[in-house]
């Protein structure tokens, strides 16, 4: 039987975890250009926002990596947990990437490159960055 602390805490990690797989399948969405995700959430569109948004899962992840054990009857979890710690870097570095193409003023340039790609070559490719 389970009691009312263990029971708060097996809620509270299930809750956070499916925050967590929100936030990845959002991140997806936004690298494979879903034009669902944009539409109802055009701040994506902005390299800024979109790169805060990659640093906070990146720490959001690194600390639920640190804070509970997924996988407790796993043979290799300190593997598992090295994983986890390496793609949450990965996030942050990638975020920190969109920051830093925000700050240089790169997004339009990109852009302009991706119109012109469009127009020269006759293939039709998400005009989104």
């Amino acid at each position: 039987l389970i009691n009312g602390a263990d029971f708060l805490d097996l809620w509270f990690l299930l809750l956070l975890n499916l925050y967590g797989i929100g936030f990845a399948l959002v991140v997806v969405m936004v690298e494979i250009r879903s034009e669902y995700i944009f539409k109802h959430f055009p701040s994506m569109l902005q390299w800024g926002k979109r790169g805060l948004f990659y640093a906070f899962n990146g720490l959001l992840s690194l600390g639920m990596g640190a804070a509970n054990s997924s996988f407790p009857n796993v043979e290799n979890d300190e593997a598992v947990r090295r994983t986890q710690e390496y793609i949450a870097y990965i996030i942050i570095i990638l975020g920190a990437f969109y920051l830093l193409g925000a700050i240089l003023c790169l997004q339009g340039k990109a852009q302009r490159m991706r119109e012109r790609f469009n127009g020269e070559s006759g293939h039709k490719v998400s005009t989104i960055v």
